[in-house]
């Protein structure tokens, strides 16, 4: 059996592991042919992160860990390249650096990765150098995102720090649409998008692709690719429980499969799935890890419930 990636978010650690990858590449296409600036929203643990990370591999033109998937023979491998700002703020460590000192080190070691010198005043200073750097060098770059509104909502319960933090990610962002003639794409993820507290203001280009029909099923397992991908682990799990695989999917359904971002398809979630894999037992893995700390504000209590809530919850728009 192929080993299960649980926890695992770097693509190119998952291909090369040889773990198992629900192939999600044909989303990627579509949002290579979407406009320049675009968002995408998810709760916690649902995947976001592993989209990101497949999707900066894919511009890096890191063709070898593409095989056998579906958009290995779909892309030019030499033109699909271009230099990658990928900034992953779900790592950043709040509790013991501020924001500012966060994005600084961050950026600092993006200038690293991408073989340029820091210019040490700061992230918004090198993430402007390096937008320009390669821009006058006839080199478009793609900004990937993840989980930006973490900052805010770690602290939904601090005003002042909120405020704080959403000033400081106002000013970053806001480099960004000046220097639109250097950038090939940009994508944003979050687990909730705060268009009242202006975030976004001087990026008003944005285009939400949360609730687009075409993007519904990119992150979490549908019906289909549980039962496509996790023959095996079907197999085995059914076996440890007594069960046939029929019994097992459908205890299966009832305990995970209650998720839906468009009303009409249902998904499992995907932690939640590796998780009961690999501990071959029923728990209710992604509300005892993922939830929200803004749906705790809320006072839902049964599992099943909160899975079925409408996705318009995680927008605070």
């Amino acid at each position: 059996m192929q080993k299960l990636p649980t926890g695992i978010q770097d693509f190119a650690s998952l291909r090369q592991d040889n773990c198992l990858y629900v192939d999600k590449t044909p989303y990627l296409m579509l949002l290579m042919e979407e406009s320049k600036y675009l968002f995408f929203s998810r709760p916690r643990r649902f995947g976001k992160s592993l989209i990101c990370s497949t999707l900066r591999y894919l511009y890096e033109g890191r063709q070898d860990l593409f095989e056998g998937l579906y958009i290995h023979d779909k892309v030019n491998w030499e033109t699909i390249k271009h230099p990658v700002v990928h900034i992953d703020f779900s790592n950043m460590n709040l509790k013991e650096m501020s924001l500012l000192e966060n994005l600084q080190t961050q950026m600092a070691f993006i200038c690293q990765e991408l073989g340029i010198e820091s210019t040490k005043q700061g992230g918004g200073a090198d993430f402007q150098h390096i937008l320009q750097h390669f821009g006058v060098r006839g080199q478009k770059v793609v900004v990937i995102v993840d989980e930006y509104d973490k900052a805010l909502n770690d602290y939904l319960d601090n005003q002042a720090v909120f405020e704080e933090h959403r000033d400081i990610l106002r000013g970053f962002f806001g480099l960004i649409k000046p220097n639109d003639k250097y950038l090939e794409k940009v994508f944003f993820t979050g687990v909730s998008k705060y268009g009242k507290t202006s975030v976004f203001s001087t990026l008003n280009n944005l285009s939400d692709i949360s609730l687009n029909d075409a993007y519904v099923n990119m992150c979490g397992y549908t019906p289909e690719e549980l039962t496509h991908y996790f023959v095996e682990h079907l197999a085995s799990t059914a076996k440890r429980f007594n069960k046939s695989v029929p019994e097992l999917l459908n205890e299966m359904r009832l305990r995970y499969n209650g998720y839906s971002f468009d009303g009409v398809h249902t998904l499992y979630n995907p932690y939640a799935v590796l998780c009961f894999f690999q501990a071959q037992e029923f728990k209710n893995f992604w509300f005892d890890t993922g939830t929200p700390y803004m749906l705790s504000l809320i006072h839902i209590s049964e599992p099943t419930r909160l899975r079925r809530i409408s996705y318009a919850v995680f927008c605070l728009k």
